[in-house]
């Protein structure tokens, strides 16, 4: 049997259509973890490290924040 795996990234690029803000990529991580672990999904939360940490900044309306740990979702 083939399995595929997929690694995705999590942005919030104006996922709340009143704001006008995007990123937030570690709050859009946990959300994203947390629907997923609500349907059933075995979540893996900071399962891997991708040394790629974004501290907290403001580039006009992007927000940057990243812990540089990647959340596994096991979808069968």
């Amino acid at each position: 049997m083939q399995r595929t795996v997929s690694i995705i990234t999590t942005l919030l690029p104006r996922a709340y259509l009143l704001e006008t803000w995007s990123g937030y990529s570690e709050y859009a991580e946990k959300d994203l973890a947390s629907i997923a672990s609500n349907k059933g999904y075995a979540t893996f939360q900071d399962w891997a490290y991708f040394y790629n940490t974004e501290p907290y900044r403001v580039e006009g309306n992007h927000i940057w924040l990243n812990n540089g740990y990647a959340t596994a979702i096991y979808v069968p």
